[in-house]
């Protein structure tokens, strides 16, 4: 598991490199050269993309996931443990509602692509 873990820690540190360097070398191509790079941004935000579903296990493999939950510790077990579980019914829902919105959206977009680098929407 700790070998997949580099691995991915790996891939990742080499996305946030690609989000860096794109970037910067159409900055210094159209500074230099006057004339820009052909789908440096749509290549930026696919590997910004990338990063993010790539990285979240690792996150969550952490614990180091976003929480603020110093009200939540602050109650007593019974109230705590119901709004945990308004919490989790909340986050299920709102999962189910991102999922709807992406299969719709896929659905509607499913032969579009960007203009350059043919990057499906």
């Amino acid at each position: 598991m700790r070998y997949g873990q580099k691995w991915l820690e790996i891939f990742c540190a080499l996305l946030l490199a690609g989000m860096i360097l794109v970037p910067f070398l159409q900055v210094l191509s159209r500074d230099l050269l006057g004339t820009s790079i052909p789908g440096s941004g749509e290549l930026t935000r696919f590997l910004l993309i990338c990063l993010v579903f790539s990285s979240y296990p690792l996150v969550i493999a952490s614990g180091e996931n976003i929480q603020m939950s110093e009200l939540r510790d602050t109650l007593p077990a019974i109230p705590r443990r119901w709004l945990n579980r308004l919490i989790m019914v909340a986050s299920i829902i709102i999962c189910l509602f991102v999922a709807y919105s992406a299969a719709t959206t896929v659905q509607t977009n499913f032969n579009r692509a960007t203009p350059v680098l043919k990057i499906p929407y």
